[in-house]
């Protein structure tokens, strides 16, 4: 059986399987007429123009035309149905179906040498992969279509496939990549003056600016695309912008704006039947009554989300989706069942190794362990989450210095047929003077001054080649030390747990040893002094994992910042009052100065830990009979905490180590107690990330003041 023969039979193979839609009777009535290859091409002509509004019609029309080219084996036809049936399908979420019938075009088109068309059958095929979540295999599609596209000199389909692959490197997390694609796509639209095509690019564009945090230029994109949209009447346009416009205003937590757009998205997307369309919208009013806390209702928006993509089968939805669910569940404070969702969600995520959303369900694990006291499980998806973002880190890395390099590579051969063509041209006029010389000498002195000018510029030209390769040589250079710097830092928080939490655990398992073992022969006293000891180790243990697990995660962007109204006064009385045993212990009297009606605009839990860990400070160095001032004074717009002790102060050789993970620096308290500094690290963050500054002064034996600012709540924007 040759080749063209194998894809017919497949033809027929998928005809068979869908011939129940075929009921054309009256269309054959008008077309009766033609003859056979007339109504073939007429049939599939119809299947196209109801492909928008009537696409189960376009199936039937389809299928009839290839019925009609495999009876009849006329291959142009069966080619152009298994096209349309690809797009029927695809329209109507059929995904698999859609991609068999895009594969059987590819092939027939081939067949006849049709290259532009074998080219959109690749795009279509890649299309429906990225639908499906196979990136890989998108990009590898994506790019067979563009070569083809470039080798025809088909400027529309050039630009479609950059602007695909672009899209596909965006979601992979490649954006460097994916930015240069979209805006070679968005020049090539211009230069064929393609207004769909500048529209989709606009689309993309916008999006990498809002990834970028750059929401005002993201605007500008998304509304630039609407105004065409509204023009053109073309609602599917106008559903993706009002989506993405929701998103920006939801991202500067403008609530009742973000769900009037979401709105207005969902109102058209289910107005032109865009199955997928629907789920996001749905997925967006979701992710705004999650913010404001109404978790009932968000769920109920996250599932109607769940159920429409189980019906189109977008893995990547189905588990964002998933993980949202749990989301709500871990907010409303029911991590048990939040666990449940969010391994659900890497399980359909690890399907497709889509690394994003499983570094995500990793992060999300640790945070509903940790709320549960499940500390051993924490860890180990915290350490998951961090390892899965350096493997991201290095394929960008890596992929961005292959890109470099090719470019590289091209820039300089560029560079060397230019010199080679200039020199060509330099031999060329060389040859002329030389005839004409006897004739010519006046104009003697003109060639050899455009000589002198031809290499002055050839030497600025590879001078400016050098410059450039040494600035790539620069910034690599950078990106090298800030990897180096990340692995430092990454090396010094696991140092930490292996030392520092790894002692007060084998104080811990000491005493644990000694009770057990001596248990009957140890009186109540010494039993009671064991039991203290290990409740105290316990309770600094606990603070140092807290500490540790809260730096690593400001490190990685992976705590969120949730400002609200805060009353300082009953935020300090609560500290102090868990502090009172210890202070206890060395007899140092707290003294609180601080107003009852002044409130601030910060994170409660950064607040809280700031504090808490400078008023632990303060109570480890001071002496006995010590005491520790808390006061409050307005300063500006904002208002200045002031934590004071008359301790043990800081020298000045150790004052240089603040702040700085680097550094191995711990004091021991004044009565032998063990630190990291790393409370002191995070409290910064911490303060810096509420917008304020935090500073101290201190003189050894003297005592020390440590201050910070937060936003004074009546001075702030609402």
């Amino acid at each position: 059986m040759n080749k063209l023969s194998l894809i017919i039979a497949l033809s027929l193979i998928n005809f068979c399987n869908v011939s129940a839609f075929i009921d054309v009777s009256s269309t054959k009535t008008d077309i009766a007429s033609y003859s056979i290859i007339e109504q073939i091409d007429s049939l599939n002509s119809l299947s196209v123009s109801n492909l928008e509004n009537e696409p189960f019609e376009s199936l039937k029309f389809a299928n009839e035309a290839l019925s009609l080219s495999i009876k009849n084996e006329y291959t142009r036809g069966n080619a152009e149905a298994n096209f349309n049936l690809g797009e029927a399908y695809y329209e109507t979420n059929q995904y698999e179906n859609a991609l068999n019938h895009f594969m059987l075009a590819d092939s027939l088109f081939k067949l006849l040498n049709d290259e532009k068309s074998e080219s959109k059958s690749l795009l279509n095929i890649g299309v429906v992969y990225d639908i499906l979540s196979q990136y890989n295999n998108a990009l590898k599609f994506y790019k067979a279509a563009n070569k083809k596209a470039i080798n025809i000199g088909d400027n529309q389909l050039t630009a479609e496939s950059f602007l695909k692959i672009g899209s596909t490197y965006r979601i992979q997390g490649f954006y460097d990549i994916a930015l240069e694609n979209s805006l070679t796509a968005l020049s090539i639209f211009e230069q064929i003056n393609d207004n769909e095509g500048i529209q989709k690019a606009f689309i993309q564009l916008g999006i990498f600016y809002r990834v970028s945090n750059e929401l005002g230029k993201a605007k500008k994109y998304f509304e630039k695309t609407f105004q065409q949209a509204e023009q053109n009447n073309d609602l599917k346009s106008e559903g993706i912008v009002l989506g993405y416009l929701g998103l920006i205003e939801l991202d500067q937590q403008n609530f009742d704006e973000a769900l009037d757009y979401f709105q207005q998205s969902l109102d058209i997307r289910i107005k032109i039947k865009d199955k997928e369309g629907i789920a996001i919208s749905y997925n967006n009013l979701g992710k705004v009554y999650l913010n404001l806390e109404q978790y009932e209702k968000s769920r109920d928006y996250f599932i109607k989300a769940l159920l429409v993509r189980n019906e189109t089968g977008n893995l990547y939805g189905r588990s964002e989706s998933t993980k949202n669910i749990g989301l709500t569940y871990l907010a409303a404070g029911y991590p048990e069942k939040s666990i449940n969702y969010f391994s659900a969600s890497m399980e359909l995520a690890s399907e497709e190794n889509i690394r994003e959303l499983i570094k995500e369900d990793h992060l999300q694990l640790s945070i509903a362990h940790q709320s549960l006291g499940d500390y051993k499980n924490d860890l180990i998806h915290f350490k998951n989450y961090y390892s899965i973002q350096d493997s991201i880190n290095a394929s960008r890395n890596n992929q961005l210095f292959a890109n470099l390099k090719v470019g590289y590579e091209t820039y300089r051969k560029e560079k060397e047929i230019e010199l080679l063509q200039a020199q060509n041209r330099l031999d060329s006029n060389w040859r002329i003077f030389l005839i004409v010389l006897s004739l010519l000498l006046i104009l003697l002195g003109i060639v050899f001054y455009s000589k002198l000018v031809f290499k002055s510029r050839a030497e600025n030209e590879i001078l400016h080649q050098k410059e450039e390769v040494e600035t790539l040589n620069q910034k690599l250079s950078e990106q090298n030390k800030t990897l180096n710097e990340l692995n430092n830092t990454k090396d010094k928080f696991f140092s930490i747990i292996a030392h520092d939490l790894k002692n007060p655990f084998t104080v811990l398992l000491g005493f644990s040893d000694l009770l057990e073992s001596n248990f009957h022969q140890m009186s109540e006293d010494e039993k009671l002094d064991y039991i203290k000891e290990i409740n105290i180790t316990s309770k600094k243990s606990f603070s140092l994992l807290e500490n540790l697990l809260n730096w690593a995660r400001t490190q990685t962007g992976a705590i969120q910042i949730k400002k609200q109204r805060i009353n300082l006064y009953k935020v300090v009385d609560d500290i102090v009052l868990l502090f009172s045993e210890s202070a206890e212990v060395k007899n140092i009297n707290i003294e609180k100065d601080i107003p009852e009606d002044f409130d601030c605009y910060a994170d409660k839990f950064m607040l809280t830990a700031v504090i808490r860990n400078l008023i632990s400070n303060a109570i480890k160095f001071s002496q006995n009979n010590g005491t520790v001032k808390i006061s409050l004074e307005k300063n500006n717009d904002d208002l200045k905490i002031k934590i004071s002790d008359n301790g043990i102060g800081i020298s000045a050789e150790d004052q240089k180590k603040l702040f700085n993970i680097e550094f191995e620096h711990s004091t021991l308290g004044t009565k032998n107690e063990k630190g990291t500094g790393l409370g002191l690290i995070l409290s910064k963050e911490f303060v810096e990330k509420n917008g304020g500054e935090l500073s101290f002064v201190s003189e050894p034996q003297n005592g020390t003041t440590f201050s910070f600012t937060v936003p004074n709540y009546k001075n702030v924007e609402h």
